[in-house]
């Protein structure tokens, strides 16, 4: 029995070195991909979005493979609608890191996106949302508080009153991270 206990406390031991989690934070801006809508009889409608899209993440690194994050999006205002749309999100990002410096990844989490009407007679809209995509980060070695990421990611709404219930918004952006080791 003691052996047992001893075996387990230098497992566990062990397994706490494995764990180095790392905090960042960082910023991102790039383009809008249009916005598409679709019904559940499979019609759909696009939107351009003329504005760059804004964001903001902070999250931390479990380990090289598995990260948390949480990001804010504010993708602008369609054409022809007057929303600004903005997103939440709480996803995790599961990747590998080379010894380079590279780490391709994917995401993927929920989140609440809002629909902020300029108009003063139309409340704003809080929907449950989907998150996901993809992405390359790359820390220099000889600079490892700092990556740059190129991603592409969509927040996928669900609207259960209207008749496009599936909206899809998303934007392929370069950020930067500081690491707060």
């Amino acid at each position: 029995m003691k052996k047992l206990i001893l075996l387990t406390a230098l497992i566990s031991t062990n397994a706490f070195a494995q764990f180095q989690p790392s905090f960042y934070i960082g910023a991102g801006y790039g383009a809008s991909h249009d916005i598409k809508s679709t019904s559940d009889s499979g019609a759909s409608i696009s939107q351009s979005v003329s504005e760059k899209t804004k964001r903001g993440h902070v999250g931390v690194r479990v380990n090289p493979f598995l990260g948390f994050e949480g990001q804010y999006v504010k993708y602008g205002v369609p054409k022809g609608n007057p929303a600004d749309i903005s997103s939440m999100s709480v996803a995790g990002t599961l990747g590998y890191s080379f010894d380079s410096g590279l780490r391709p990844y994917v995401i993927g989490g929920v989140g609440i996106s809002v629909a902020d009407f300029k108009a003063k007679s139309v409340e704003s809209e809080a929907r449950r949302s989907l998150h996901y995509g993809f992405g390359i980060e790359y820390t220099p070695p000889m600079l490892k508080q700092l990556t740059i990421r190129l991603s592409s990611e969509k927040d996928r709404i669900y609207f259960d009153d209207v008749d496009n219930k599936r909206t899809s918004l998303g934007s392929t952006y370069l950020g930067v991270s500081y690491n707060l080791y």
